[in-house]
């Protein structure tokens, strides 16, 4: 038996299925709020950070071969969750009326949300503890680069 299969015998029933319907839908709820608010002209760094978040998470969950077609999703609501960043980050708005800006990011939320019901649990949660990682990393080398001495 190989490695992989050895490991997905070893794995529950509840690990097997995709996520519980009403965790599934409470995640649902909470990024598509987050866009609406968005979208309302109150955004700020945590809502767009909750969406990157998903982006970063469907990412992992593409690689493992859900929805594997949708790379082009991807790329749009991560030059759409750029672009708002940088004009928070420049004006203080967070926010966003413009649907060339909005609807990639919805894109990415119906397709997290179909790959939230297609895929086991344990694949689900191995795509956040990588995001989880990964925004680990990112801060550790942000906090790096903010003890270095400015070059004169």
């Amino acid at each position: 038996m190989t490695k992989k299969r050895a490991q997905v015998a070893r794995r529950s029933k509840t690990e097997l299925l995709p996520i519980p319907h009403n965790l599934r839908d409470s995640w649902s709820l909470q990024y598509h709020l987050a866009l609406s608010t968005i979208r309302a002209g109150h955004g700020n760094a945590f809502f767009l950070g909750q969406i990157a978040r998903v982006l970063m998470i469907s990412n992992f969950l593409l690689g493992a071969g859900y929805e594997k077609d949708s790379l082009q999703v991807l790329a749009d609501a991560q030059d759409a969750i750029g672009q708002i960043q940088q004009a928070g980050e420049s004006t203080g708005n967070w926010s966003t009326r413009e649907p060339a800006l909005w609807r990639p990011i919805a894109a990415l939320l119906v397709l997290y949300d179909r790959q939230l019901s297609r895929a086991p649990t344990f694949e689900v949660i191995q795509a956040m503890q990588q995001q989880e990682r990964a925004a680990e990393a990112a801060d550790n080398v942000r906090a790096a680069e903010l003890a270095l001495p400015l070059a004169a």
